[in-house]
């Protein structure tokens, strides 16, 4: 007899569902058996070993597994980070024990469940973008004389204003204008010579009708890529509808109140130091958990201000204060950065990490940024931000159907 097993991939409640309801199984099964077909291993920090035991043991008792540190049992150490094992059916009824427990274990508990509902939910959508059914295209404008891959061509407005316009063509959602270089090495510009470079750029996409032109299937969203707070406002102002900090709100103050005021939508990147020095010697402990710290904080900044949380954008800051190793890294673990519950935007196009691995120019790096971004797409990025558009828009809309 010939072995007709298989393995399938299951990642959710959603999968999980159709799968069985292909198999016949009566629908008042679905909510019992679903549940259990699901796998989650989970990682919780910073746990006193005396409730990392209780934990194990709750966890243990549902057929669960919990890992901890071999400190952890003879009370050694302190304290322990947990890995938990199981399934979704698993994991909400430790979630309800977890509720009777003491030592902050309802927390935990609290903490878990948020998490799974993050994990299996979608964003609410943000001008438009309905995340989760796509994934967004966001091309780079770059009205600037030394960005490191198109730098000193898009520096006159009718050039850029006509890019602008080829990009939505070729199926940008986004278009993100930036008038200073961030690139590793670079110096600050002015706010006077900032707002020169970016705002007539803007009003002109908005004069020549680039933003709600009715031959597109959709309205294109304009951005601003600066980390000046005044630079914000004027862009704002002269027409754009989002900011995007790579700085993450360290660079100024008044970013996160500028936003509130005008009711926008941001992009918080992850970097740490300016530009000018951050690749000097970038070193982390922990850098996934690293860098959803800095989230936090940055989120908490945000929301002190006005900001509704809602209308927040993660970046990881691919290339910002990275090295290879780190890049490569963050792609791996991607869909573990959704556990804020925020949308993923992610900046891989032309950079330097994707020239150490396949040599060559800026110019020479547009099959590895494709790459990559499609790898980004199955760990559930909503946007991708791009030189190339229509070579991505096409490598997306492919992924979108079979990963969407």
């Amino acid at each position: 007899m010939s072995c007709l097993a298989r393995i399938i991939s299951i990642e959710n409640m959603d999968q999980a569902k159709k799968e069985l309801l292909e198999l016949g199984v009566h629908s008042s099964g679905l909510d019992i058996m679903a549940p259990k077909a699901v796998f989650k291993a989970i990682k919780i920090k910073d746990v006193s070993v005396v409730a990392a035991n209780i934990l194990k043991q709750d966890m243990l008792s549902r057929g669960g597994e919990a890992a901890t540190s071999k400190g952890t049992i003879d009370h050694s150490e302190e304290k322990t980070d947990v890995i938990l094992l199981g399934t979704i059916f698993q994991y909400k009824s430790l979630i309800e024990r977890l509720k009777t427990q003491q030592f902050g274990l309802p927390r935990a508990g609290k903490e878990i469940e948020l998490l799974l509902q993050r994990n299996e939910g979608q964003p609410k959508p943000i001008l438009g973008m309905d995340f989760g059914r796509k994934t967004y295209i966001m091309g780079i404008l770059n009205a600037t004389p030394d960005s490191f891959s198109d730098g000193g061509k898009y520096v006159k407005t009718e050039d850029a204003v006509f890019h602008a316009e080829q990009m939505t063509k070729d199926g940008a959602d986004i278009i993100d204008v930036g008038g200073e270089s961030t690139r590793p090495g670079a110096q600050e510009i002015t706010v006077e010579e900032e707002i020169k470079r970016v705002v007539p750029v803007i009003k002109g996409m908005i004069e020549t009708r680039l933003i709600a032109s009715p031959q597109y299937d959709h309205p294109t969203i304009i951005s601003i890529d600066t980390r000046k707070s005044s630079v914000a406002d004027a862009a704002i102002k002269a027409g754009a509808g989002m900011i995007n900090d790579v700085s993450g709100l360290r660079h100024d103050q008044r970013m996160a109140r500028v936003a509130a005021e005008h009711k926008v939508p941001m992009i918080i990147m992850h970097s740490k130091g300016d530009p000018s020095i951050m690749q000097n010697d970038p070193q982390y402990e922990d850098l996934i958990s690293e860098i959803l710290a800095f989230f936090e904080d940055s989120i908490e900044i945000a929301v002190k201000a006005g900001v509704k949380e809602n209308v927040i954008i993660l970046d990881p800051g691919i290339g910002f204060c990275k090295t290879l190793e780190h890049n490569i890294e963050i792609l791996r673990r991607l869909d573990e950065l959704r556990c804020l519950g925020r949308p993923l935007c992610i900046g891989l196009s032309k950079k330097s990490f994707i020239g150490k691995i396949l040599g060559g120019e800026a110019s020479q790096r547009r099959e590895g940024s494709s790459a990559a971004s499609v790898l980004a797409i199955s760990k559930k990025v909503d946007i991708i931000r791009i030189h190339d558009v229509e070579q991505l828009s096409k490598a997306a809309k492919i992924s979108d159907v079979i990963l969407r």
